[in-house]
Formats: C-alpha cells, structure tokens, sequence
C-alpha cells in the first residue's frame, strides 16, 4: 500500500464524477477540507494531552517531541518558475520568502498487556507569492494505533491521515535531504519502497490519504503462525486538475509461516485488493496473488527474505456512451508478485536493500505495474565523520493497455549523500549532493543539488541551523534558472512524560 510504510507518510500512503478541486465550488472546498485538516489536528493534540493528564498507575507513558522553526530565501523556490513578459521586460516570480513551522509528536501508553500510541508531524508552512499558494497552508501528517497482546496473539488496529502538496519534482519546500537524518528504514514488504507515484499534471494538487488498518497475529504452535491484515484507503485531491482522480484501495494479506530451524522461517503468503477509481470513466481492478515466503536472519543485524508468486489481475472499465449507458471493457493481466530485501550490518557500517514488484494506485485513478529497488548505507568513517547515502529507483508500466491516462512507462531514480563531521561538543558541519531523474516518455526531467550547513547547540535540547542549498534544473523543464537558497532552522526538544 501507498503510505504504508510510513503510516505517517498518508493522511505517500500504499480518489468521481468531476476532479475535486474543479469548478465553481473549488475554492469552497479547499477551505472546508483545511478547516477540518485543523480541526482534526486540534482534537488529535487536544486528546493526547487529556490522555497524556488521565491517571494511569499501571502505564508506562511516555510524550516526546520537538518543535522545529525554519526561515528561508530561495530565488527559485519551486526549481520551474514561470517568466512574465511587460513592455519587452522579462520579470520572474520564482524568488520567494518562506517559512516552516513544524511539530513532531510521539506519545505511547503501554501496559503489560497493550500499547496505544499516537505519533506524526504538523506543518505549516507559508511562501510569499501567488505561484506559491498551493506550497501555502496546514498539513498533518498523523497516524494513531492500538494493539493488544494476548498469550498466542496480537491484535493491532490504526488510523491514518496526511495531507501534503504534491509536486512532481519533490523540490517544493525543502532540501529532499537531511543530512543528519538517519537513512529511512527499508521494508522490503512494502511495493511502493516508500516513493508515492507522482505525475506531471498533479502540481497544483493537494493530496489527501486517510484510511484505517487491522492486523491479527496468531502462534498456533511453538513452530507454526499465521495472520490476516486488511487495510481500507482513500486518496483524494484538493485543488487538482482533471487528470487527477480520487480513489478508494482495499487490500487483505493472509499467511502462513512456520520456523523451519532457528535461522530459517518458510512460509505461504496470500495477497488481494480491489481499487475503485472514481472518475469520468468508472474503472475497477481486482488484483490477487500467492507466494511463497523464505527468511533467513544468520545473525540479528543480517536478516535476508525473498518472496516470489503469481499475480492475477482483473480491470473492468465501463466508458461512458453519447447517446447514454456504458461501454463495458474488461482485461485480464497475469505477472508477478515479488519482494527481496536484506538488512546487514557489520562494525560501523549499516545497509539495507529492497526489491519490489508489485500492482499499485497512481494519481490518476489507475493501476500500474511497479518495479522499485531502494538502498541505503550509513558508514561511521571515524568517531567524527559519519556517511550517508540512499538511492532508490522505479520503473512503472500501465496495468490496462486501454488506459489512457497512464503512460507507457515512467522512470524515476533519486540518490541522496549527507556527509556529518562534529567539530566538537557543541558544532557539527553537514555536506549533502543529491539528485532526482524522471521520465515519462513525454517529459525528462533532471535536477542537481549540493549544500551545507553549520549545526550549533545553544543548550541540551536547543539548536540551530545555518544552511545554503543550490538546486539545478535540467533536461526538459520549462526554465532552467538554479536555485540559491539561504535557510535559518532552529529546533527544540521536549520531553512531557515521563
């Protein structure tokens, strides 16, 4: 599922008659969706301060967080900025004046026999200029779940919800790389490798994932489990243009493992979803798979698994007719369903590394073929120096031949580099490259970037950031101008309970 490794990334979870965000009502419904964007972030900070003050004598309760401020200057904020023409004078609109203001909560309360936590990040940021507006508002990024542990089983339901701006290019806030930031955990489980699938037309879009999950986990014996999980996700879009579609996925997965020996677990894994797409033309795919599973942990920190199975998909698209009713067209699609990945770290050096291949929703309501490889490396070179770096690709083929809104194939590789040196107890320095490729056969798009920054510690838990980020834009786009960005971050972490 879209967003379902980060059940944070949904609210990059892992959807109609018109597009939302079209016609006369859109700007109605942009505001309505941010008031309850606000008032649902409200009630969530409101319910986990009573919780965090509520007795609980038999809990272990715990709320961290932390406050982040940033200020910024980019010349070209969004790396494509549009020229205007006045009197024979070009002018450009690019630069901009930003800000983003960012809290990041966990709160658990655990007893010895069930966890309730309640974790995300509320932004909001604000961006002078009217090319900014859909970089401009409140977005949660929130996730709340429960789980129960009984002697041979355990229960686990969620919610989740996020609204984000969507922009192709992922160049539109911030640096696509932090630097300090440990690599983003690889589950080789999930088909999306933590890449949503983006395309060209949803720009000017505001993407919102919400949905709910249920898990069972049962030991049957010393050597046997099984589990069921379902998931119910909706994807939709404020301000979005006609290319946009909101959707609805249900997915269930059921399995069967069992330990083969101390280092070795086999297994039999079944997967199905059906994704209803909610556009002009009404389209449902139906997708079933069955594989079997191997796990091989030699150590605790080297774990290997592969996963490899049939896929058997269904689409039945119904076209609207001039004259009334609908011309039915159904398509039957067999491949594969595969996962591989390995988590191995020795001494100082840390890497994991994931393959997938699987049948996920895209932005435009469709079913695609998803292939996705990630990687990650993080080196401590000396007590000092720490190294890291993160590369992830995907190549992505239209489901239904008949599909006229997804393209024949879409490329896209990232790889990012973060180089940390402590200088001494209170200052670091950072140094980060990166770069993002995307094609879709209509479209080629390249952007470089390079930075660093001057991290100092004014307490314990207080910090700033001085940075200076150059972007620059190749390939296809419509303006080539780089991007020279000056950023003043400055954070603070709490601790409320214990």
């Amino acid at each position: 599922m879209q967003g379902r490794r980060d059940v944070r990334r949904a609210m990059n979870g892992p959807d109609r008659e018109r597009p939302a965000g079209t016609g006369a009502d859109a700007p109605g419904r942009a505001g309505r969706v941010r008031r309850l964007a606000q008032g649902g972030v409200a009630a969530a900070a409101a319910a986990s301060v009573v919780l965090a003050g509520a007795p609980s004598d038999a809990s272990d309760r715990t709320l961290t967080g932390r406050l982040t401020q940033t200020f910024l200057g980019d010349t070209n904020l969004q790396v494509d900025r549009s020229t205007t023409t006045t009197g024979g004078t070009t002018s450009s609109d690019g630069a901009a004046l930003g800000s983003r203001s960012r809290l990041s909560v966990d709160y658990s309360d655990r007893t010895s026999t069930s966890l309730f936590r309640f974790a995300g990040d509320i932004n909001y940021d604000a961006y002078t200029g009217s090319d900014n507006d859909n970089l401009t508002g409140l977005f949660p990024d929130l996730t709340a779940s429960y789980e129960l542990t009984g002697t041979r089983s355990v229960v686990q339901a969620s919610l989740f919800g996020s609204a984000q701006p969507v922009d192709f290019l992922d160049f539109s806030g911030f640096s696509f790389f932090d630097p300090n930031a440990e690599p983003t955990p690889i589950d080789p489980t999930d088909p999306t490798g933590g890449t949503p699938n983006l395309s060209a037309a949803s720009r000017e879009a505001i993407r919102v994932i919400y949905g709910a999950s249920f898990s069972y986990d049962a030991r049957v014996n010393s050597r046997d489990s099984t589990n069921v999980a379902f998931t119910l996700q909706r994807r939709d879009f404020v301000d979005g243009g006609p290319g946009l579609t909101p959707s609805n996925q249900f997915t269930v997965a059921t399995g069967w493992s069992r330990q083969v020996s101390t280092s070795t677990t086999a297994g039999l894994t079944f997967n199905g979803s059906m994704l209803k797409a909610e556009g002009t033309t009404d389209t449902e795919t139906y997708t079933m798979s069955v594989a079997p599973t191997l796990t091989y942990a030699a150590t605790p920190a080297q774990v290997y698994n592969v996963s490899l199975g049939p896929r058997w998909s269904v689409t039945d698209r119904k076209e609207p007719l001039a004259g009334g009713g609908f011309d039915p067209d159904t398509s039957y699609s067999l491949g594969l369903r595969a996962s591989a990945g390995m988590t191995y770290a020795y001494d100082n050096v840390e890497t994991a590394l994931s393959l997938n291949q699987d049948v996920t929703p895209n932005d435009n309501g469709d079913a695609v073929n998803r292939t996705s490889i990630n990687a990650s490396l993080r080196h401590r070179i000396t007590p000092t120096t720490t190294l890291l770096s993160r590369i992830g690709a995907s190549i992505e083929t239209p489901l239904d031949s008949n599909s006229t809104n997804v393209s024949e194939e879409t490329i896209r590789v990232t790889y990012n580099a973060g180089l940390n040196y402590q200088v001494n107890s209170l200052t670091r320095l950072d140094f980060n490259l990166g770069s993002l490729y995307r094609d879709d056969g209509v479209d080629r798009d390249v952007v470089i970037s390079a930075g660093a920054g001057y991290r100092y510690s004014l307490t314990q838990d207080t910090g700033m950031r001085l940075g200076y980020d150059f972007r620059m834009p190749m390939g296809d786009i419509d303006d080539e101008d780089d991007s020279h960005r000056l950023s003043l971050t400055l954070t603070h972490d709490f601790t409320l309970l214990p």
